[in-house]
């Protein structure tokens, strides 16, 4: 139960809070959790997640699959998400992007690419923008300075330059930079910081060095490291289609025609979004 004191400061999860902002309750339990796990504070990660976003971005679409992404993204340090368009891939991942941004702040890295810097945009960096912008209305002390021109929402005073001179914050980068070349990655493989979220959008349509930037990084030296690929399914031998292998192979996964889950080779997990399961059509007769 949820008070209010006196003073307006909260009484949540049985003491009270010296605040009246349920996201800093929130992030300080998550900064802070195997501590308040101790306490028997803490619920579990998935729950003090799911409470940060909804204060945090009040305006997000809570529903079946948004609900099973993030469950996954709290359990997983490596997480496919197969779907066609319009499924909520892209706006789910910006969001457990941005919500991670706004609770370690300094202690974190994430790197969001997608094909081509016409497209950053319009994928999961755009998005993470328009969420910044909205938040921002609704908590103006909130961290980020975007720069359109370096496509980065950066924690630091000041504009940050190219390639390593990059550190804390959002980075949006283009791995395709020639006809048929992909090594926008290389300029970032070697950032180091406590936390790593590398989110691969459109998977399924970048060379095959994409896979060796989420071996490079995820050998950094980091806390945590976390890679989320994304992309409408084509080839089990593309990225997406490597990532997304199941332990017991693709010749052996039964393909169910349902949202459905399955262990990664990687040890990861792969979430399939299947379009006529949509949650649309949840409750309707």
């Amino acid at each position: 139960m949820i008070l209010q004191t006196a003073t307006g400061k909260l009484h949540l999860y049985g003491r009270d809070w010296d605040t009246h902002d349920r996201f800093t309750v929130e992030r300080n339990i998550l900064r802070n959790f195997d501590r308040y796990k101790e306490l028997g504070i803490a619920v579990s990660k998935h729950h003090h997640y799911k409470e940060a976003m909804s204060s945090l971005m009040p305006w997000f679409l809570w529903h079946r699959w948004s609900e099973l992404l993030v469950e996954q993204f709290c359990s997983h340090h490596q997480v496919t998400l197969l779907g066609a368009a319009s499924t909520g891939k892209t706006y789910t991942m910006a969001a457990w992007a941005y919500v991670n941004l706004q609770i370690w702040r300094e202690d974190i890295t994430i790197l969001c690419s997608t094909t081509t810097r016409e497209l950053l945009n319009l994928r999961v960096f755009g998005d993470i923008k328009k969420i910044h912008q909205q938040a921002k209305e609704l908590r103006p002390w909130l961290c980020g300075h975007v720069t359109d021109a370096n496509y980065s929402i950066t924690v630091e005073e000041g504009v940050e330059g190219e390639g390593r001179d990059f550190k804390s914050g959002i980075k949006g980068i283009a791995c395709k930079v020639g006809a048929n070349e992909w090594t926008g990655m290389s300029n970032y493989v070697g950032i180091k910081n406590k936390h790593i979220i590398l989110i691969m959008d459109e998977l399924s349509l970048m060379g095959t060095g994409a896979i060796d930037a989420i071996d490079n990084l995820s050998n950094g030296g980091s806390d945590r490291f976390q890679c989320i690929g994304s992309g409408n399914p084509k080839d089990p031998l593309d990225p997406l289609g490597k990532l997304a292998e199941p332990v017991c192979g693709w010749d052996n996964l039964i393909q169910e025609k349902r949202t459905c889950t399955w262990p990664t080779r990687g040890g990861g997990v792969a979430v399939q979004l299947y379009g006529p399961d949509t949650p649309n059509v949840d409750g309707s007769d």
